[in-house]
């Protein structure tokens, strides 16, 4: 919140005590892909930044080969009562006769029969033939977040809130990062397992159908963004309600082996509820400081905080609509054909990620050619101006960028863009393809409170990604990260969204 300098002074100064509190949904809490909950967070100081989101996960319908090993036995019983009905048929026959001797062929051949069932079904009893899946990271459960302030929405609009997450995750986070995440199953991020092992075992056991975790998931994008906290007086803005959508099966890295299917696979949450940090203490000179501020200031009181919008093109010239006083960056990535398909899988002997999370620029690493990397044409240009001046013409130059543009080329950048299955600059072309431009002139605006990224002036402005980065079939995904502000009159205590 932009104070005066006394006021942010004298509350730096002030000693500030927090609680957790517990935060139930509006209705149910338990629910599947596409199901919404809507959370109406306490009244006070909050902590926006500190909110988690809880939950249990329960994965089903994996297939344990336990089907086709039932249908093997329901054939197997069938060809046994067969045998039975042959063999009182030849009892009553007379030994020697040519009826009989045809009759004893037809045994045997019915015993072989029996035989090789058989085998079938303790080739099938092994349960080599089998679907499985990692337990998602958190964030790529969630497909939207709205969040209401004073009853208005105060976030843009991004209906694949899980791919630009995952993005930026990619982009910023290490590995050891992703490892201390367990309790958002981070490590799915970059290995092929999960609590309970490999998703990839030699074979599975009988009722290894279903998979169950609980979530904590925090860290999200958007208000709970605003400096080093993002701190909201609801006495001031307003009721904050924060509603979250859940994301359909193809958020899963489903695997199968040989026969297996996924075809069964579904996902429900259960026990969800929110956690929020609400100040329970704080010196009383902040109150009469605000009080002061109130009665004796003109100009809006300013809440800044960071906002996202996106767009997903299938064409050559991606376009993404959008008007903001501050565009912090512009974060683009290719999206596989079968991003949205529910029942795509992948194998984890290649990938390290779902077909939707498969970032593939198309391009390969070659020892004879390094023109196998080149001509990826990848450039942005807003109201005329182009980022960069000419082209990208090799991809590999796309991770420096993205690098460059997070950390400024400090030792201790970081991100998990060359982590795969193999560890290489194959895995960043493959999976981890993610271009990162910064607009701003140093910290974005909804973190030092000083706007240095790009303005549109009021207008809606048109980002152009010209590219041909993307495999056959595939997308592109283009998203801009802004800067808004509430703004609050302290006349007529009107708030209203400057985007």
């Amino acid at each position: 919140m932009d104070l005066p300098t006394s006021l942010n002074y004298t509350g730096s100064k002030a000693v500030i005590k927090y609680k957790r509190y517990n935060v139930r949904t509006t209705s149910t809490n338990s629910g599947r892909a596409g199901s919404t909950f809507r959370f109406v967070l306490p009244n006070g100081l909050l902590n926006l930044s500190s909110f988690e989101l809880c939950f249990d996960l329960k994965i089903t319908g994996l297939d344990d080969n336990q089907a086709t090993i039932d249908a093997l036995n329901a054939q197997l019983t069938a060809l046994q009562a067969q045998l039975s009905t042959l063999q009182t048929q030849l009892a009553a026959l007379t030994a020697g006769t040519p009826e009989h001797t045809a009759k004893q062929a037809e045994i045997t051949a019915k015993q072989a029969q029996i035989t090789a069932k058989q085998d079938e079904i303790n080739d099938a009893d092994d349960r080599e033939n089998y679907s499985n899946v990692k337990l998602p990271f958190g964030h790529k459960l969630i497909r939207e977040i709205k969040v209401m302030v004073n009853n208005q929405q105060v976030n843009a609009k991004c209906g694949d809130y899980d791919l630009l997450y995952t993005a930026l995750f990619k982009a910023t986070a290490s590995n050891a990062y992703a490892r201390n995440k367990q309790y958002e199953h981070a490590q799915e991020m970059i290995a092929n397992t999960d609590d309970f092992g490999v998703v990839n075992p030699d074979a599975v056991n009988e009722g290894d159908t279903s998979k169950s975790a609980s979530y904590v998931v925090s860290d999200f994008l958007g208000i709970f963004r605003s400096g080093d906290k993002s701190i909201i007086d609801c006495s001031l803005w307003g009721q904050v309600e924060l509603e979250f959508t859940i994301n359909d099966k193809y958020c899963l890295a489903q695997y199968a082996k040989g026969t297996g299917s996924v075809d069964n696979i579904k996902f429900e949450l259960s026990n969800v509820e929110g956690y929020i940090e609400k100040v329970v203490e704080i010196n009383p000179v902040y109150n009469k400081l605000v009080d002061m501020m109130l009665s004796s200031r003109k100009e809006p009181l300013l809440f800044c905080y960071q906002n996202f919008v996106s767009q997903i093109s299938s064409t050559k010239s991606a376009r993404l609509q959008i008007r903001s006083q501050c565009i912090d960056a512009v974060v683009c990535f290719p999206l596989s054909p079968n991003y949205l398909n529910t029942i795509a899988t992948y194998n984890p002997e290649t990938r390290i990620n779902a077909p939707r999370y498969q970032f593939n620029s198309g391009r390969t690493i070659s020892r004879f050619d390094t023109s196998r990397t080149k001509n990826c044409s990848l450039q942005m240009t807003i109201n005329g101006d182009k980022y960069p001046d000419v082209p990208i013409n090799n991809a590999l130059h796309v991770a420096s960028i993205t690098t460059k543009a997070l950390f400024n080329g400090s030792m201790y950048s970081q991100g998990i863009l060359f982590d795969g299955l193999f560890d290489d600059r194959n895995d960043f072309l493959r999976e981890n393809f993610i271009w990162f431009q910064s607009l701003c002139g140093g910290e974005e605006g909804y973190v030092s409170k000083i706007m240095t990224g790009y303005d549109t002036r009021g207008r809606s402005a048109e980002i152009i990604i010209d590219h041909d980065c993307i495999v056959s079939g595939g997308s592109l995904f283009v998203g801009a990260l802004t800067t808004s502000c509430l703004s609050l009159d302290p006349v007529s205590k009107e708030m209203v969204v400057i985007e």
